[in-house]
């Protein structure tokens, strides 16, 4: 790691660069992209439905505006905001 000294203080540039950057919130949330879950409560096109992924239930919305039946397999394509855009898995 780089760093500067200046009057007998270290300072991290990596630390710097991380108070630079913004207002980031690292929410671990990404490593559901890709993953496979199963629908709790039927996906429909004007209305969210319920997936649970690796234990954990999420709000869902189909990706391709298609209706997910209950009890069907989906993959997570992305999170937007705090629910999950999915598509059907063929079976």
């Amino acid at each position: 790691m780089r760093s500067l000294k200046k009057r007998g203080m270290r300072y991290d540039l990596g630390m710097a660069c991380s108070y630079l950057r913004g207002n980031i919130i690292a929410t671990n949330a990404d490593r559901y992209i890709g993953a496979v879950g199963t629908v709790e409560e039927k996906i429909t096109f004007d209305h969210w439905g319920v997936v649970r992924v690796e234990g954990s239930s999420w709000s869902a919305a189909s990706y391709d505006h298609k209706e997910i039946e209950k009890g069907k397999k989906v993959r997570v394509i992305a999170i937007e905001g705090a629910k999950l855009l999915v598509s059907g898995i063929e079976e």
